[in-house]
């Protein structure tokens, strides 16, 4: 049977290579065609060899600007992990003062109502006492009026 092909493609025209296009087959036999077959060879090779070198170096320049950007993110994270340790630091420093002007505060509240403890008991004596005087007085100007 006959071949049935899609009608976009006429029977005169052959199908596409598949693969990388190769030169034309040479024809072997002759020492030339042998020649110019070898020297065929070594350019494919050698330009197979450039392109695989060209590729390389491309590669090479985009991993090296992808890690010249993650030395650079790095960067700015410890520079940003620095600033706030240096801000937490101060907040620190800050809060450690402030405790202890809190501590002093209170040790001297606590002074102030030991005084003022001690002042109220003396407050009180001075009283008892006064009362004390005051009955004594009262006998003394019983006593000097009944001795009149």
């Amino acid at each position: 049977g006959r071949r049935v092909l899609p009608p976009w493609r006429p029977l005169s025209v052959p199908a596409a290579p598949q693969g990388r296009p190769t030169m034309p087959p040479l024809h072997r036999g002759t020492a030339r065609s042998q020649g110019e077959e070898r020297l065929r060879l070594q350019q494919e090779a050698s330009l197979r060899r450039q392109e695989e070198e060209r590729v390389r170096e491309k590669e090479e320049t985009m991993l090296r600007a992808a890690l010249a950007e993650q030395d650079a993110a790095v960067r700015e994270a410890r520079a940003v992990a620095v600033r706030h340790l240096e801000a937490l630091d101060q907040e620190r420093r800050r809060a450690n003062a402030l405790q202890s002007r809190v501590e002093a505060l209170e040790g001297g509240w606590a002074a102030l109502e030991e005084s003022n403890h001690a002042l109220e008991e003396r407050r009180v004596e001075m009283e008892e006492s006064r009362d004390g005087w005051t009955r004594q007085e009262a006998v003394v100007r019983k006593a000097l009026v009944e001795a009149e």
